[in-house]
């Protein structure tokens, strides 16, 4: 027991010595486990990386297997697409062949028919020169037509207007005699009423004349009431006065006696005073009467004088009206032979400004036919000249259109090799259009070859990559069935160290070593499978790459090929470009000369209808000429004709102007009577002037005498009543008062009788102012119906002098119409002469205007005929020139049509080189995912094979470990635990594995 202790203590010494080793080394075998989980960590995180890197290549790769899948579709597309474009462009070629040599035919024919429309033309327009001709000479006759109808027209008119200027003054003849007749009658009324009017003033005279005597002897009788008025008057005063003395007197006897004879005293001297101052008033009274009777003797002279002043008077005016009438008479004669000698010298200045009217008109007419016969000199010379660029111009249009024959020639002759230039054009295109259909097949096959050559690559790449892994397995599998035989060794030897010990797990290592040996002989087999397989795909891939090799080398040679169609083409398309140029160059040449034939034709048809109007210009020119031959010839004869009636109206107006002296030394005589009748006249009127107003004065002076004698007889009334009244006073004085009473009776009786006397007396001189305010204005109403009736004579004596006026300028008016009727009349037989002349010239004149349309129509049938022709060629030139047109626009829109197709083809193939040279980068980019995707497997497998390898590295040291633990456990348990560690630890390579392979499929089905 002890010994078995002792034992026990030295084997506890040794198993822990051997203990304290094994910890070292397993702590240095954890150091190396974590220095190898620490690589695998790095190791597995570039795993990831260039796993999410391979996941973005297989994307990638996705993608560039879509874009190389939907380009092979697009170029065999395309392919299509230039096949067809190419069948078109034959079609086209061929239909632009067709056209253009239809178009060779309509311009042959359109040639044709251009030289017929020519001859056509140039026939017509002979025929039109010729009308052109026959219408200006009718023309020209018509325009002389026209001048003579004018003229006609304008004879016609002048004709007619004398016609009627003759009726007119017919008519006007018979209304100035029917005027005439009146106006006699007039006069003869008037000279009636004239006497009628004169008898009446006589009359009123007369009347006036007793109207005066009346209204003296009226007032003479007033002039008596007055007086006796004033008498009476005087006589009542007396009375009165009487009266009041009888009643002093009465009163006085009764009363105051002692005053008597102081009164009677009074009276005495009063008595004697009244007749003293009586008789001077009657000495004054006589007086006066005397001085009154001597102007009443001395007015009867001067009424006498003035009644012969007033006979006198009368037969002077009625001398003075004679000589106004003599005058007034002679006064119309010398204006009427002023008139005529007025209208006869504005005829002469009418006819003189006609005549130099003429002469003028006739000086601008030689002067209008010398500027026309300068102007026909120098239409000659311009017509010479045009001729001359006639000549020049159809000689320059001849050659020209030799040139444009020569052009159209060389035109035609570059149209062909136009037309054989597009042709080997045509060819080269086809050619190129081949070739590049060959490029474009050796292009797919290199795409094809490359395509292989990438899988062969890629399956070699992965068969390459399954060799390793199956080396990498084969390795795992040995180190494998090394760390089991390890295990089992170790569990050997510990058995054969420890036989007494109990060991668990043998059966379970011994199995491991089998499963780890069966592992290796299938790793062995899949080897060998897999190495047969990469010689295969080793073999594929060389064959691809010698197939890739001989694209690329095919491709290459048909690019070279591609490349001379292409230069071939660039060569025929410069000779294409130079033809068409040539023929562009050629058509210009054509063209511009064809313009320039054009322009030279219209340049001779100008020239020519230029030659057309200087003819007309000179014929018109020659007629014009004629015209103002025609009329100077015309307007020469009216100067003539014109200067004659000038010397018949020189000769009326010396005539006249000798019967204006006449007739004026007739005016001038009466003028002289009746200034001297005027001036008796005025010395009778102011003779009876003044006696009319001595008569008034010495009337005016009578009636102051005869108011001073009433005054003096009323004094001396007054001064008898004074005296009678002074008598009476004085017998007053010795009668008793019963008598002056009685007395006084009998003087108011004589009162009143004599208050009815002066009452009476002053009725009749009421009623002889009345009589002579009637008479009075009887005779203001005589005096104004004398001057109202010497108004109306003078008035009718003015109407008859104008009416004989009127009957002197009517007798003139109509001889002016009788001399005018005559003219017009010889006129008039003039223009008919005149009329008949070119009645005749017009005739003349429309028989050969006749013979001109006879001309005309006949050249214009056939103009019409020729114009048909012509119209017939020029429809045939314009069906040509639009057949011509047509095929051009037809060409030309099949050649837009082919030049469309081309671009068409050229984008297509364009299209077709880009998406062949992007198939060509995106296979290059596969090829270039490929080698990508292959170097990241083999990074990733090289990534893997080191994971595993330092698995088995940590695996291994793991599993000396459990070995050294093992050696140290001694308990079934730790061994049965480390036994199950170990089996774990074997199969982690194997989960490892297959991890990664599951995460390599996933990616691969995404």
């Amino acid at each position: 027991m002890t010994h078995r202790k002792t034992n026990d203590d030295s084997d506890q010494e040794e198993i822990d010595d051997d203990q304290q080793k094994q910890q070292q080394l397993i702590d240095a075998l954890q150091s190396e486990i974590s220095r190898f989980e620490h690589e695998a960590a790095r190791v597995m995180h570039e795993l990831r990386a260039l796993e999410n890197e391979n996941l973005r290549i297989k994307e990638e790769e996705e993608k560039n297997a879509a874009r190389l899948q939907e380009l092979q579709e697009l170029i065999q597309r395309q392919k299509d697409e230039l096949a067809q474009i190419d069948r078109t462009l034959i079609e086209l070629n061929n239909e632009r062949e067709k056209l253009e040599a239809e178009l060779d035919r309509e311009q042959q024919l359109l040639e044709d028919h251009e030289r017929e429309l020519e001859q056509q033309l140039e026939i017509l327009e002979r025929l039109k020169e010729q009308l052109e001709h026959f219408q200006e000479e009718k023309e020209h006759l018509v325009e002389q037509r026209e001048l003579i109808e004018r003229e006609k027209q304008e004879i016609d008119q002048k004709i007619n207007e004398t016609q009627r200027l003759i009726q007119h003054l017919e008519q006007e003849i018979k209304e100035i005699l029917q005027r005439i007749q009146a106006i006699e009658v007039e006069m003869r009324r008037i000279e009636q009423e004239l006497e009628i009017l004169r008898e009446d003033i006589q009359e009123s005279e007369r009347k006036l004349q007793e109207l005066e005597k009346q209204i003296q002897e009226i007032r003479q009788k007033m002039l008596n009431f007055e007086r006796e008025c004033d008498r009476l008057d005087a006589e009542l005063t007396r009375i009165s006065d009487l009266m009041n003395r009888i009643s002093q007197t009465i009163d006085m006897k009764q009363n105051q006696k002692e005053d008597y004879e102081q009164l009677k005293a009074d009276l005495q001297r009063d008595l004697e005073e009244a007749k003293q101052e009586q008789l001077q008033v009657r000495q004054q009274i006589h007086v006066l009467d005397q001085q009154r009777e001597h102007l009443e003797q001395s007015i009867k002279p001067l009424l006498q004088q003035q009644e012969q002043l007033s006979k006198q008077l009368a037969q002077e005016e009625s001398e003075l009206r004679k000589h106004n009438e003599a005058i007034q008479q002679s006064k119309q004669k010398v204006d009427q032979k002023q008139q005529e000698s007025v209208q006869v010298k504005q005829k002469e200045q009418q006819i003189s400004l006609q005549v130099n009217t003429k002469e003028q008109e006739h000086a601008e007419l030689e002067r209008i036919k010398s500027s026309l016969e300068q102007q026909n000199e120098k239409l000659n010379g311009e017509l010479e000249t045009i001729q001359s660029n006639l000549v020049t111009t159809e000689t320059n249009r001849n050659n020209c259109a030799e040139q444009l024959k020569q052009h159209q020639q060389t035109l035609k002759q570059y149209e062909s090799e136009l037309k054989t230039a597009q042709q080997n054009h045509q060819n080269a295109e086809e050619q190129l259009r081949q070739q590049q259909n060959t490029v474009t097949t050796a292009q797919q096959k290199l795409q094809k070859c490359q395509q292989k050559e990438q899988q062969c690559d890629q399956a070699r790449q992965q068969a390459e990559n399954d060799v390793r892994i199956t080396q990498q397995n084969l390795e795992m599998a040995e180190n494998a069935l090394k760390v089991a035989e390890f295990a089992l060794d170790a569990i050997l030897a510990f058995m054969n160290a420890n036989p007494l010990a109990k060991v668990v797990g043998l059966g379970l290592k011994e199995a491991a070593v089998r499963t780890c040996k069966q592992k290796l002989e299938g790793a062995k087999r899949n080897l060998q499978d897999r190495e047969k397989a990469l010689e295969k795909r080793t073999r594929d891939h060389e064959q691809a790459v010698v197939d890739t090799k001989n694209a690329e080398d095919t491709l290459t040679t048909e690019q070279k090929n591609l490349e001379t169609k292409q230069n071939d083409l660039t060569a025929r398309k410069r000779e294409l470009d130079t033809a068409k140029e040539k023929v562009t160059d050629q058509e210009k040449v054509v063209a511009t000369t064809n313009e320039q034939h054009r322009d030279l034709r219209r340049q001779h048809e100008q020239i020519q209808q230029q030659k057309g109007n200087k003819s007309k210009e000179i014929e018109k020119t020659n007629q014009h000429i004629d015209n103002q031959e025609n009329s100077m010839k015309f307007i020469q004869n009216n100067i003539t004709d014109l200067k004659q009636q000038q010397m018949k109206h020189v000769e009326q107006i010396q005539l006249l102007d000798q019967c204006i002296k006449t007739f004026e030394e007739e005016y001038q005589k009466k003028c002289i009577e009746t200034k001297a009748t005027t001036d008796r006249i005025t010395t009778v009127k102011d003779t009876m002037n003044n006696a009319k107003h001595e008569i008034e004065q010495r009337r005016q002076q009578i009636t102051s005498f005869q108011n001073q004698i009433t005054t003096k007889q009323q004094a001396e009334n007054q001064l008898k009543g004074k005296i009678s009244n002074v008598q009476e006073n004085l017998l007053m004085i010795s009668k008793s008062v019963t008598q002056l009473k009685a007395d006084l009776q009998e003087q108011k009786r004589l009162h009143d009788i004599t208050s009815t006397q002066k009452a009476k007396s002053a009725q009749d001189l009421q009623s002889a102012k009345g009589k002579i305010e009637n008479l009075e204005r009887d005779a203001e109403r005589n005096e104004n119906d004398r001057r109202r009736l010497d108004r109306d004579l003078q008035k009718r004596h003015q109407d008859l002098m104008e009416t004989q006026r009127v009957h002197g300028q009517l007798k003139h008016n109509l001889d002016q119409h009788r001399g005018e009727i005559q003219s017009k009349k010889y006129e008039q037989s003039q223009y008919e002469q005149r009329r008949s002349a070119l009645i005749g010239s017009l005739d003349e004149n429309r028989r050969k205007i006749r013979a001109f349309d006879t001309k005309i129509k006949e050249t214009q049938r056939i103009i019409e005929r020729q114009d048909r022709l012509k119209q017939a060629a020029e429809n045939k030139v314009r069906d040509s020139e639009r057949e011509v047109q047509s095929k051009r626009r037809d060409l030309d829109k099949l050649e837009k049509n082919i030049s469309g197709v081309e671009k068409q083809y050229n984008d297509a193939n364009n299209r077709q080189n880009k998406a062949t040279s992007e198939l060509s980068n995106v296979q290059n980019a596969k090829v270039d995912i490929g080698r990508r995707l292959a170097d990241n497997d083999r990074n990733r497998n090289d990534r893997n094979a080191t994971v595993n390898r330092l698995s088995h590295q940590a695996t291994l040291k793991r599993n000396e470990i459990r070995n050294y633990k093992e050696k140290q456990s001694r308990y079934t348990l730790d061994s049965n635990e480390n036994s199950s560690e170990d089996d774990q630890i074997e199969r982690h390579p194997d989960r490892n594995r297959r991890r990664v392979q599951l995460k390599e499929k996933q990616r691969a089905q995404q």
